[in-house]
């Protein structure tokens, strides 16, 4: 899955590619990385973000990157 998010007001044209993370047998490490998803919600790193936009069946996107 290829997660495609636009935000005009942000100025925010972000394209993650969250293929590596779909397998469910992926486990994610405890990288510091933030990414603020569209749902308010700081996922600890992309994996985790990705996980969850998995999860979710792409509702979630990438409000921008660090801290919500």
């Amino acid at each position: 899955m290829i997660l495609t998010s636009e935000i005009v007001e942000g100025h925010y044209n972000l394209k993650i590619n969250c293929n590596e993370f779909s397998d469910p047998k992926t486990y994610c490490t405890r990288e510091s990385n933030p990414h603020c998803g569209s749902d308010g919600q700081t996922y600890g790193n992309k994996c985790a973000f990705c996980k969850a936009v998995v999860k979710s069946g792409g509702k979630i996107n990438l409000k921008h990157p660090g801290k919500c």
